[in-house]
């Protein structure tokens, strides 16, 4: 196959191109090079801002790896991986919305003052004044937040050009990072107070915290605080209500909350006739439910993607009617007088009771039969339970083991009824107690506990001269323990006449940690019981000697089956070494056997006696449990 001859014309062409590169080819190396670095001068230095500060502090010295100098190198693949995020989308980058986390390595040996004087003499250049945010050390290092790229590009160009009063250069990192978070303490809570003072009108009582972030106060005190962080919103609730319990509108607007329920508790201000929520980022129509129990007048919702949900303004505006009934004004327009049909009703809803028992006269008995079985519950021996129970009932216990502020020990753990949790369906029957020998046994595996009656709810859903149905929900404490050792109960009884009185012949008992609300209703008691001496907690006279009652072969037989390993984890200097010194004085066992025993118990004195005794009267006990 013949090959085409070119073209003169694209002879001609390819002749010059190849006369221009020879051309080129002629001049040095080096001056090409120079040539195009000058280039690249020029043109950084015709579109970079800061050209000024790069002319007054030179070059920036560059990092070559195996240099051999002490050169901190600053890229690595993360920062690289950082820096190509940073270029995806150019107009971002200039916006100011984006902030950067600002890193000084070992920037603990320099004052703060000094830091923000350092670098501020070589940004004087710049046309906006960068603010330091929450400005900390971490770690040995220096750390603070600016927000805009051109700041964190303005300040990485800095760095190993500033020289400190130690003769260091200075280092500085930055970083892309989502807004700085505050931990809130007592300190950052008065500079918000006056802030906060700063924008209530003492004449109208109207408290404007639109666009908290940007406060002039908070900016010079170099704090960024967002108002859709929960806790922060939640603290600024309680400043109004202690500081300002006259205010009638509050303006909230462009903030970014998402979530409402902090707003909840401005229901205490009974003058409060107008919210400002425009501009944030409310999304379900949920949320207002934090705030319906407030009586206003105006509400402003615009801009919040919620009322997208709805295709009409006519839906929209009936669905926020629903919540606030006496609503004049949304979104800054007047409501129209709403016509209806239906005559008005009026709300008998009866007042809620804390307990609800039918009968005075079953109050007095149901009173004094919880009164005795916590007493004896609470008490050194739960073995007195005995006759408390049916010698054929039934009893189940269910644990909230998704709390991680409440996890007990895995004997419990796995004896839990929770059928959300049981995947085999075999123990849905394994696991029930049908005796009150097998339910009193473990009872005496769970911790020791003190009730408290103050806080107990009874209700009688039924009742008859054949049986009884008890509710009972309250709060206990785990006198062992030193710190969350408050939970909440649940247990339901089913009694029925049992020898001139009344047993138990079904119970189920529920244990989780305290809801918030059981938290605030009871706070004065929990802070009672949790600020005294924790010796007190533990610490009772204990009598070590058996019970009196009469115990069954079957109990006998079954706690004989207990055994004792050959070593046992030491405890740590606490109020139990008292308890476990008496019991291993009692027993003359030593310190390996005395703790084992314990804690097979539940670290109840009396029980450990009681199971001791009959091990040793069944020849159980190994002789090393006597060896020193």
């Amino acid at each position: 196959m013949m090959s085409r001859k070119p073209r003169p014309q694209q002879q001609q062409q390819h002749q010059q191109q190849q006369q221009y590169f020879h051309k080129n080819s002629q001049q040095p190396n080096n001056n090409r090079r120079r040539q195009y670095n000058d280039n690249q001068q020029q043109s950084y230095n015709d579109h970079d801002d800061r050209s000024n500060v790069h002319n007054r502090l030179g070059p920036r010295r560059r990092n070559i790896r195996g240099s051999g100098g002490n050169n901190y190198r600053q890229t690595s693949s993360r920062n690289n991986r950082t820096q190509n995020y940073n270029n995806k989308d150019a107009n971002n980058r200039r916006s100011g919305d984006d902030f950067f986390k600002v890193t000084i390595p070992n920037g603990h040996k320099y004052e703060q003052a000094y830091i923000r004087q350092l670098l501020k003499e070589n940004l004087d250049d710049m046309d906006d004044e960068i603010i330091f945010y929450n400005y900390h050390i971490g770690q040995n290092n220096c750390v603070f937040y600016v927000n805009g790229q051109d700041k964190a590009d303005t300040l990485r160009g800095l760095s190993r050009r500033i020289k400190t009063n130690s003769g260091h250069n200075l280092i500085i990192l930055t970083q892309r990072t989502p807004p700085p978070v505050i931990q809130m303490n007592d300190q950052y809570i008065e500079l918000i107070k006056i802030a906060m003072s700063s924008q209530y009108d003492h004449h109208t009582n109207i408290m404007d915290l639109s666009q908290f972030t940007h406060s002039k106060h908070l900016k010079s005190q170099g704090l960024y605080i967002m108002l859709n962080r929960p806790n922060v919103l939640a603290n600024i609730v309680r400043l109004i209500i202690d500081n300002a319990p006259n205010t009638i509108a509050i303006n909230l607007s462009d903030n970014k909350i998402q979530i409402l329920e902090p707003l909840k508790d401005l229901s205490s201000l009974t003058q409060l006739k107008a919210l400002n929520l425009s501009k944030n980022n409310i999304n379900n129509f949920e949320q207002l439910d934090h705030i319906k129990h407030l009586d206003l007048l105006e509400l402003d919702l615009e801009g919040n993607p919620l009322i997208n949900n709805y295709q009409s303004s006519a839906a929209y505006v009936s669905a926020i009617r629903k919540i606030f009934k006496n609503l004049k004004t949304l979104d800054k327009e007047a409501l129209p007088t709403e016509i209806g049909f239906d005559l008005a009703v009026a709300d008998n809803i009866p007042e809620k009771k804390g307990s609800f028992i039918p009968d005075e006269s079953l109050k007095t008995f149901i009173t004094g039969f919880l009164k005795e079985y916590f007493r004896m519950y609470d008490s050194d021996s739960r073995q007195q339970l005995m006759v408390a129970y049916h010698d054929s009932a039934t009893f189940t216990h269910s644990i909230a083991s998704n709390n991680s502020m409440y996890r007990p020990n895995d004997i419990i753990m796995k004896e839990s009824h929770n059928l959300l949790r049981l995947r085999d369906e075999s123990l849905w029957v394994k696991l029930v107690k049908t005796s009150n020998v097998d339910i009193v046994s473990f009872l005496n595996k769970l911790p020791v506990t003190k009730h408290h009656l103050d806080t107990f709810q009874v209700d009688i859903p039924f009742f008859s001269k054949e049986f009884i149905n008890v509710v009972v929900n309250g709060l206990l404490q785990e006198t062992l323990k030193t710190q969350s050792s408050f939970r909440s109960f649940c247990r339901t009884f089913f009694l029925v006449p049992h020898n001139n009185g009344f047993v138990i012949l079904n119970e189920m008992l529920l244990i989780s940690s305290p809801s918030i609300k059981q938290i605030n209703e009871h706070k004065p008691l929990i802070e009672k019981e949790t600020s005294s001496n924790k010796a007190d907690l533990v610490m009772k006279n204990f009598d070590f000697k058996p019970s009196n009652l009469i115990v069954t072969s079957n109990l006998i037989t079954n706690q004989s089956n207990v055994t004792f390993a050959s070593s046992a984890p030491k405890l740590s200097n606490d109020p139990r070494e008292e308890i476990i010194r008496k019991f291993k004085e009692e027993t003359k066992m030593n310190r390996q056997f005395s703790i084992q025993c314990l804690e097979e118990n539940g670290f109840n004195p009396a029980v450990a006696y009681d199971v001791f005794l009959k091990l040793k009267q069944a020849n159980a006990l190994p002789p090393e449990a006597f060896i020193d």
